[in-house]
């Protein structure tokens, strides 16, 4: 088993490290890289830079954050967390949102706030389920289109997520509730949904997405597109009819192998 320690990174070569770690986790060009000269002085004026090292000082993960206000308090914006792709699955994205979690409680902030693409299926079980946060704001195209990496070709829809850190572990049971956009088969059998059905007299719903819309993605780019703009339709009415996504899972059955789940609760 890899072991690792998680502290602070203070160095300029420590946050060289995380400078590098950004391009090679999502094939960032330069001009997209969190620049260490911002990351030196943002810490200096409070925010916070975490490393994940091994025994030999490399770098195996990072988490960077900054102050912000909403609704009149004081959060933090953790705004990037990276693990190298040969690290992956050990939990170090795990420790390392724990550790910015005690970092927040030790200086009174209840609260922490990020962004996640809304069809990033790893992503969703990882903040929703795991960590027990909650989701009610779609923002649409936040960074414009981007050239460079993972995300290079598609609009930037993102989720606002919200992890309220002294609310208790969420009751993460199963839940029976009518799907809003009912799975079909694609081009080349990739995943697609029908039109959504919307019916906001129900207290939970259910929303599909692709379980690998990287894949999606490398297949057929047109898929990808009306992926993005089912989930528009779907998410902003519902998140202004006052529902927010309190999970996500994997449906059983093979009709949703290909499929991921958003619970949406009123």
């Amino acid at each position: 088993m890899m072991r690792y320690s998680i502290r602070p990174v203070h160095s300029l070569a420590a946050l060289r490290q995380v400078q590098d770690l950004q391009a090679a986790v999502w094939g960032f060009a330069p001009v997209d890289v969190v620049p260490l000269r911002l990351m030196r002085v943002m810490q200096r004026n409070g925010s916070l830079v975490l490393g994940a090292f091994d025994a030999r000082g490399r770098l195996l993960g990072f988490a960077f954050g900054y102050i912000g206000v909403r609704d009149h308090r004081t959060l933090l914006c953790s705004h990037m967390l990276g693990v190298r792709a040969d690290c992956r699955d050990l939990g170090i994205g795990h420790a390392l949102k724990l550790a910015q979690r005690e970092w927040c409680l030790g200086r009174g902030y209840d609260r922490m706030v990020w962004t996640f693409d809304p069809l990033e299926s790893r992503n969703a079980r990882f903040n929703l389920h795991k960590l027990g946060c909650i989701a009610q704001d779609y923002w649409v195209n936040l960074y414009g289109r981007v050239r460079s990496g993972l995300h290079a070709g598609s609009a930037t829809d993102r989720f606002l997520v919200q992890w309220h850190l002294r609310d208790p572990s969420p009751d993460r049971e199963g839940c029976r509730a009518p799907y809003v956009n009912p799975p079909r088969r694609g081009p080349g059998g990739l995943p697609d949904c029908e039109d959504p059905e919307f019916d906001f007299g129900r207290s939970r719903v259910r929303v599909l997405i692709p379980r690998d819309t990287q894949a999606v993605k490398a297949a057929d780019r047109a898929l990808l597109r009306r992926w993005r703009e089912v989930i528009r339709r779907v998410f902003r009415p519902h998140f202004r009819a006052g529902y927010r996504a309190v999970d996500y899972d994997l449906p059983p059955g093979r009709r949703y192998q290909d499929y991921g789940s958003y619970i949406l609760e009123r």
